[in-house]
């Protein structure tokens, strides 16, 4: 127990050589001021005992509550183990056990707090505690119901280390993770800080209307997203059924290093630029490409063989400075990373600055103001035949 009221744990497996502290998931708006661990009456395990200070309904109150112990499966005879109602992961709750009924009381204790429900093994939608009681979708016989109790693993940086050494401090890419799950039956699961997408075991064995029964399997996420160094996983519960986590394995790519150099008029030949038209041939050309050369800082972004952007900024006759870029449909997949080295360009260069694109580049509109470019109410007509009118962005 710390002095913030919070509870940690520390795992110890003498066998295994396992050591290490953990957090206990946190307790809602509880804070833990008081912790004794004892033995149940058979001495077949210990028990956690806390006493918890609550805001419950805007009063103070202070609730005993003890940690229930884990869900068990069935043994390899199929013998013992636990019904799926019986799985109890919420905090400060009771169980309701009797007639099936839609109507669940004796929540004052809850009272005005939102509380996750398993019914007869399911889940069901989050509920409102008031005057005590909550109302169920459906009918059940065996409720828990109580404060979500979320669990959250976030494992260490990734190492994908190959011919040319560690992986540390380089740029690499989650594609696809397999996690050896054991009596689950769903969850979320990400990049750390990004996105947690969820995930469902249900099979179509599954009759519709029945729990899905907590598996003991390994399945396959796929990973959307950009290279990054860390590249932590973060797997989450948040519902109020069991999760273990036996293993898991991620599959990664590792980029080529970004690369810049100078800005040379040939590049833009070269350049399959994202989103114009045919016709762009006859605006972008070389005599084109040497004005921009000349007419301030410009470079090409490089990985390893792919040429991703050329951009710069081009000062007109009258010292405006102007940003202008041209895109790589490649570029896409490298988008963090190259939205990071403009903005550190963009440091070195602290002008005001403006900027143009085609009202239909609903990408390219969005990026600007990612860059801190704000719309003006000025419009330009289209440059080129087949081309849309242009808005114009301006920044400090």
């Amino acid at each position: 127990m710390l002095s913030n009221g919070k509870l940690i744990g520390f795992t110890y497996d003498k066998d295994q050589e396992v050591t290490g502290w953990h957090p206990s998931p946190d307790r809602g708006n509880g804070f833990v001021e008081s912790v004794v661990v004892s033995p149940v009456p058979d001495g077949s395990r210990d028990e956690v005992w806390i006493v918890v200070k609550r805001t419950i309904n805007g009063a103070t109150k202070r609730y005993i509550e003890y940690i229930e112990r884990p869900w068990e499966s069935a043994d390899e005879d199929g013998t013992g183990g636990d019904l799926a109602s019986a799985a109890f992961y919420v905090d400060a709750g009771l169980t309701y056990n009797g007639a099936p009924t839609t109507a669940i009381s004796g929540l004052s204790h809850l009272e005005g707090q939102t509380v996750q429900v398993l019914v007869d093994g399911s889940t069901q939608p989050d509920k409102i505690v008031t005057g005590g009681a909550i109302t169920l979708d459906r009918a059940g016989s065996v409720v828990n119901i109580g404060l979500q109790c979320s669990a959250r693993l976030v494992t260490m940086r990734l190492e994908a280390g190959g011919g040319d050494g560690t992986s540390q401090g380089k740029l690499k890419r989650i594609h696809k993770l397999v996690v050896r799950f054991i009596d689950t039956a769903m969850g979320k699961c990400g990049l750390e800080g990004g996105k947690l997408d969820d995930f469902f075991l249900r099979t179509p064995a599954t009759p519709m209307g029945t729990p899905e029964p907590f598996r003991s399997t390994d399945i396959t996420i796929d990973f959307p997203g950009d290279y990054e160094q860390a590249c932590r996983v973060e797997i989450r519960q948040d519902a109020p059924v069991p999760m273990t986590i036996a293993a898991h394995d991620a599959a990664a790519k590792k980029l080529r290093p970004m690369t810049f150099e100078p800005f040379k008029p040939w590049h833009l030949l070269a350049l399959d630029p994202l989103g114009l038209p045919e016709s762009v041939g006859t605006f972008v050309d070389a005599r084109y490409g040497e004005a921009l050369a000349v007419r301030g800082p410009a470079y090409t972004a490089f990985a390893g063989e792919h040429m991703l952007l050329c951009g710069g900024i081009a000062l007109d006759d009258q010292r405006q400075g102007w940003l202008w870029s041209f895109v790589a449909p490649v570029a896409s997949r490298h988008f963090l990373t190259l939205h990071r080295y403009v903005v550190r360009f963009l440091s070195v260069y602290p002008m005001p600055l403006k900027a143009t694109t085609e009202k239909r580049l609903a990408v390219s509109c969005r990026w600007l103001e990612l860059l801190g470019f704000e719309r003006t109410d000025e419009e330009w007509p289209a440059f080129i035949p087949g081309g849309s009118d242009h808005y114009v962005y301006r920044r400090g």
